[in-house]
């Protein structure tokens, strides 16, 4: 009895891997370019994973990647409910045509956005109809959270003679700072509290904006990223994001599909 238990555990364990895997290799071949903190895949694509479990493990790996819920946490997988999962499942994979597709917000604070990329060959030219998987906007109420104030993590780094340093923003963006590159006077005015900074929202995308603010008020952006936005049959979608000119911020997608 106890063998026969031993057997079937690592039949379980083992088939979870191959959907893991067969997952893994899915994502590599068939994912769009498209923004950072986003993902894009075709429809035709999605067909071809298969059913059942394989589209599930799918559609976790894709929240996984994309919520702003801490990764790896029930919370980013749709809490693995079924009746979240579900109609999730339900709409992604429909067959409809194109432009019967409409955006909508599902579990794990993720929102998709149907869109249109042109497949070329030597001969022929059409649409192909994507879904982009895209962190949902905050609400209202929620927005001001993502406003975080930076002056503190800044001084406390020079107080330990510490140039590099680094936040989690949004549980989804790597934000480096490098005051040793920053412009002349800026850190001395943070530490001495005549200059704010802070790091906020921005676009639809819900990017790391960077700011510092004066006495006054006043606010002067120090680092944003501008990224198009793909929508129903765009042409095209730029991959790469521009930002403001800054040596001393970067930034980098913190998240992955495994």
């Amino acid at each position: 009895m106890l063998l026969t238990m031993k057997v079937t555990g690592s039949h379980v364990i083992t088939s979870h891997l191959l959907i893991v895997y067969k997952v893994e290799a899915f994502v590599a071949r068939h994912r769009l370019p498209s923004p950072p903190g986003t993902a894009l895949f075709s429809l035709r694509a999605f067909h071809e994973i298969g059913e059942g479990e394989k589209r599930l493990a799918l559609v976790y790996s894709i929240l996984r990647a994309v919520s702003p819920h801490p990764w790896g946490s029930l919370e980013a997988e749709a809490k693995h409910r079924s009746r979240k999962s579900g109609p999730l499942m339900q709409s992604l994979w429909q067959t409809a045509q194109d432009r019967s597709l409409h955006p909508f917000s599902g579990p794990a604070s993720v929102m998709w956005t149907p869109t249109a990329l042109i497949d070329r060959d030597l001969h022929t030219e059409r649409l192909e109809a994507c879904w982009l998987a895209s962190r949902q906007p905050p609400s209202r109420a929620k927005a001001p959270s993502l406003t975080i104030e930076l002056s503190d993590p800044v001084t406390q780094a020079v107080r330990d003679n510490q140039s590099l340093f680094t936040i989690l923003y949004d549980c989804r963006f790597a934000v480096h700072f490098d005051l040793q590159k920053a412009p002349p006077g800026i850190v001395d005015n943070i530490t001495r509290g005549d200059i704010r900074l802070f790091i906020e929202s921005s676009h639809r995308l819900v990017y790391p904006l960077i700011k510092a603010q004066a006495r006054d008020g006043s606010n002067t952006v120090l680092f944003q990223w501008v990224s198009d936005t793909p929508t129903l049959r765009q042409k095209s979608i730029q991959a790469d994001c521009s930002s403001s000119n800054s040596a001393w911020i970067s930034i980098d997608w913190a998240r992955s599909f495994t």
